[in-house]
């Protein structure tokens, strides 16, 4: 699971995120310092997807805002955050990928 959170003057900016594996023994959530070398694809409200890494760095979390054609990048090991503009995107209300080729 992974919680996004955000500034409470500001909703549209992010200021971290935490990630969490469920315990099955405990039937608990555990707080988790790194993705396994994975990649996780979200967009607010929309459904997200965990993959290999490939040609996307591991152990970050990739979101997407379509409305802001925005693309966060989270490092979760070192927490960092980059945002990118996407200003070649179309406009949209509804989840989309757009990977800038620089990656």
């Amino acid at each position: 699971m992974v919680n996004l959170l955000m500034d409470e003057a500001d909703m549209n900016t992010y200021t971290g995120l935490s990630v969490y594996v469920m315990d099955l023994e405990r039937t608990r959530w555990r707080m988790v310092g790194d993705l396994g070398g994975r990649t996780f694809l979200m967009s607010p409200v929309y459904v997200g997807a965990s993959c290999e890494s490939g040609r996307l760095r591991g152990d970050c979390v990739y979101v997407v805002r379509p409305m802001s054609r925005e693309l966060h990048v989270f490092d979760v090991k070192d927490g960092s955050i980059e945002t990118h503009k996407l200003q070649d995107a179309p406009f949209s209300n509804k989840g989309f990928w757009v990977l800038p080729t620089s990656f």
